[in-house]
């Protein structure tokens, strides 16, 4: 995630401006209303994250190999509400003296364009892992050698994506070689991280419920259940445009708003109005780091069984509000997703 640093006052708030560089000064005004604006987002994202921990610890049958993606993305996630919230409000707030603001915010946006391309790639190998539990026998089973390799991968790859922009820190901002680089980058982040990674994404939706689909026209078959049959078919495809429908929402506008501010960096010709959608964007991007856990950890069987145990103290079945949650995780088509 990137901010509006340039001099300008904060009363536009959060925006997707491209990091502020070191050799200006900021002159904007404090924005006190980050704090009751930005606190709820710290307080959901470290609690329904630090709950997947918790479960992870509780239950030792929860260490499969595919679920360490899993804790992996939590990682990411906690870290945005634990770490990347807290330093962009002391940021906006101006709690440090006005010498290192200025480095201060390039850091908040170095921080949030890290883990954008983090959840990025980490919600990419928790689909394709289980698009190849789809496509191979079920006896195959991914090793957690190969999934740390990935994870490796996924880390190092965000962090080299997010620190690029410390090679060219201490360019003037208003140099074409400095606006190019941004622009490379900017458009690095959207193909890499968005378009490429959803393309292989919405491709794996598509074989995963064909597979599905042609599982359960053969149960159909044998079982003669088509009403049956036709609603879970419904809930299968709910449960996919959903997770496509989040993906897109939340980093689309995230990296194409961070390209369309190197394109445009001056206030006139970019006008007020790009500031506020940016600023709706921000919090939608915030929002994702509560929905993750609820949508790819707790919809999953072994999550929910295993929430149901440690917090709830429900066995299988047991208790209306069990009943409610077992209603809502198999509309994931029982596909453990």
């Amino acid at each position: 995630m990137t901010f509006n640093t340039t001099q300008t006052t904060a009363s536009r708030g959060i925006s997707n401006d491209p990091p502020a560089y070191s050799n200006f000064t900021v002159n904007i005004d404090p924005f006190h209303e980050a704090v009751p604006e930005l606190t709820p987002f710290s307080l959901l994202i470290t609690l329904a994250n630090g709950l997947v921990f918790l479960l992870f610890v509780k239950k030792p049958s929860l260490r499969t190999a595919s679920n360490y993606l899993l804790i992996s993305l939590a990682a990411c996630d906690f870290f945005t509400g634990i770490v990347n919230i807290p330093i962009t409000l002391i940021a906006f707030t101006h709690s440090i003296p006005q010498p290192k603001l200025s480095d201060l915010f390039f850091l908040v946006a170095v921080l949030h364009n890290f883990t954008a391309v983090s959840t990025g790639y980490h919600i990419l190998a928790i689909t394709l892992d289980k698009y190849m539990s789809f496509k191979r026998e079920a006896t195959r089973v991914t090793s957690k050698t190969t999934i740390f390799r990935v994870l490796f991968l996924v880390w190092t790859g965000s962090i080299a994506v997010a620190i690029l922009p410390f090679f060219w820190k201490n360019e003037n901002t208003q140099s074409t070689r400095a606006r190019r680089l941004q622009m490379g980058h900017a458009i690095f982040c959207l193909t890499a991280v968005f378009v490429l990674p959803y393309t292989l994404m919405i491709y794996a939706y598509y074989i995963m419920y064909q597979v599905i689909k042609k599982a359960r026209e053969q149960r159909q078959l044998e079982q003669n259940c088509r009403e049956q049959h036709r609603k879970s078919e419904q809930r299968c495809v709910v449960i996919f445009v959903i997770m496509a429908l989040l993906y897109l929402v939340c980093w689309l506008p995230w990296f194409s708003l961070a390209l369309v501010y190197t394109v445009y960096p001056s206030d006139v010709t970019r006008g007020p109005q790009l500031d506020t959608v940016s600023h709706v964007f921000a919090l939608v991007r915030y929002s994702t780091s509560v929905l993750n856990p609820i949508l790819y950890t707790f919809f999953k069987r072994d999550f929910f069984t295993a929430l149901k145990e440690v917090i709830l103290r429900k066995r299988h079945g047991e208790g209306r509000f069990s009943s409610v949650l077992e209603t809502a995780r198999q509309s994931s088509c029982e596909a453990d997703l």
